[in-house]
């Protein structure tokens, strides 16, 4: 997923006659922040969910005296706030009574638990701009950037009009590399005096980043 606000959803299968439900949920904080829950399943209505944070645990708690069949399906989404990085979502079933179902009559319902994770994207983000340059007419020159983020591509363009207008390049004499990092300027003419740079990075979450000219 991208930096944003998410929602992860608690799966079951064969998921009948239960009465009470004990769950402990451990994810890494620095990664997700707990928001809140939604999309309760309807057979949930018949009794008291109580879901509290502490730390990096989720502890989620349900009970009635009506058995819920819920089959196959969500027994619940969980909202968090995601930032740049990667958190496990591992049930906390090492310590007995953290995790597990039981019937209305108390009886422990057999149960397996899958853990699962997310991983935030990192926004595209330049972190190096490009500098100006100053040849003799017939040289070559290039501009460069760095830029951090997931899935960059690049995309350099031009304006001849002091940044008024800005248009995409190609791959044509003079310019190369206008999809890297460092567009190369080869065999440059006077005509070109005062021609302006930039650079747009884009990642796999919006919004792309753009460089000063140069």
């Amino acid at each position: 997923t991208c930096p944003d606000d998410i929602s992860i959803a608690i799966t079951v299968e064969n998921c009948d006659g239960v009465g009470a439900i004990s769950l402990i949920l451990l994810y890494d904080t620095l990664t997700l922040d707990y928001s809140g829950y939604q999309n309760t399943h309807p057979e949930l209505s018949s009794g008291v969910l109580v879901i509290n944070s502490s730390e990096d645990k989720l502890i989620i708690s349900w009970a009635s005296l009506t058995a819920a069949n819920i089959g196959n399906g969500t027994l619940l989404d969980l909202n968090f706030s995601a930032q740049t990085g990667a958190s496990g979502l591992e049930w906390f079933t090492q310590v007995e009574g953290n995790c597990e179902y039981s019937d209305i009559d108390g009886s422990l319902i057999n149960s397996t638990y899958v853990n699962g994770n997310v991983i935030v994207h990192e926004l595209p983000s330049i972190t190096s701009q490009p500098l100006n340059s100053t040849i003799f007419e017939g040289e070559n020159t290039s501009f460069s950037i760095t830029a951090s983020g997931t899935g960059l591509s690049y995309q350099w363009e031009e304006s001849i009009d002091s940044s008024a207008n800005w248009n995409s390049l190609t791959n044509t004499p003079p310019y190369s590399g206008v999809s890297t990092n460092t567009l190369s300027v080869t065999n440059a003419i006077l005509g070109m005096n005062g021609y302006e740079y930039r650079c747009v990075v884009i990642g796999t979450c919006p919004p792309a980043d753009t460089s000063i000219s140069a």
